[in-house]
């Protein structure tokens, strides 16, 4: 008898602990994403994210002993259709994850930073599902002379 009673207490507490995993489970989790395009600047940026489909963009500071591995979001965005916004000075790490058939977040297959030699571009960083397909979503960050009035962090 104690073991029947062990046992129903045990898979009471599994199938309370099993809930909140699930509900979880289609959290999105951008610091696990093995690639981490980062780029930085002494003065405040701009940023214009283009992109098609669910995927959506995920901005995050490195601060030692910070949740998730230290790594804190600090914005989101949807990534369809075009966007822009201004940043503070600072580091900054981008993952674009697109939602999959099972309404969970991916990591992106690709995450590059390309080549650019223009005037004021930080970062010109590419998304996508897999190697050597078309960029899904694309992030251009350039410097500015100067922030708007109240550019403490992420504006909109």
């Amino acid at each position: 008898m104690r073991r029947l009673i062990l046992a129903g207490a045990a898979l009471g507490i599994l199938g309370l602990t099993a809930r909140p995993i699930q509900a979880f489970a289609a959290e999105a989790r951008p610091w696990l994403c093995r690639d981490k395009p980062v780029f930085s600047a002494d003065k405040p940026m701009v940023y214009e994210l283009t992109g098609h489909g669910p995927w959506r963009l995920f901005l995050m500071q490195y601060q030692e002993g910070a949740a998730h591995d230290g790594f804190d979001i600090i914005s989101t965005r949807d990534a369809a259709g075009s966007t822009s916004a201004h940043l503070a000075a600072g580091r900054y790490f981008a993952v674009a994850l697109h939602r999959g058939a099972s309404g969970h977040w991916v990591c992106p297959g690709r995450a590059e930073r390309r080549d650019t030699h223009a005037a004021g571009v930080v970062a010109d960083i590419c998304f996508g599902q897999e190697e050597g397909s078309s960029c899904a979503v694309t992030l251009t960050v350039r410097q500015v002379d100067s922030a708007p009035p109240d550019a403490g962090g992420v504006t909109h």
